[in-house]
């Protein structure tokens, strides 16, 4: 009879980020919340939030949905260039 292996709870290596010059240090959840951490993002993330907000709120037709969407996909397509570029690493399958 094979036995379930019983996921820990516990994280063996949890991440950390160091910042302002080695001042502060925070436990990072994942790898994405690292790089957030690391290079102060939030703000960037909060303000996109925010302008996507603003337009999607003036979509009043079809058009204007399909123009957004279209500028979604673009705005996607270069972020995946760029980290292609700068950081492969992400695209890797966990095998």
């Amino acid at each position: 009879m094979a036995r379930a292996k019983k996921k820990s709870t516990n994280k063996k290596n949890p991440l950390y980020v160091v910042t302002n010059n080695g001042k502060d240090v925070e436990q990072a959840d994942s790898v994405w919340d690292a790089l957030v951490k690391k290079f102060n993002l939030q703000p960037a993330i909060d303000l996109i939030w925010t302008l996507l907000e603003l337009v999607a709120k003036q979509i009043n037709s079809y058009a204007a949905l399909v123009w957004l969407q279209r500028e979604l996909e673009h705005f996607n397509n270069r972020v995946d260039k760029l980290l292609k570029t700068y950081a492969p690493w992400v695209f890797t399958a966990n095998a």
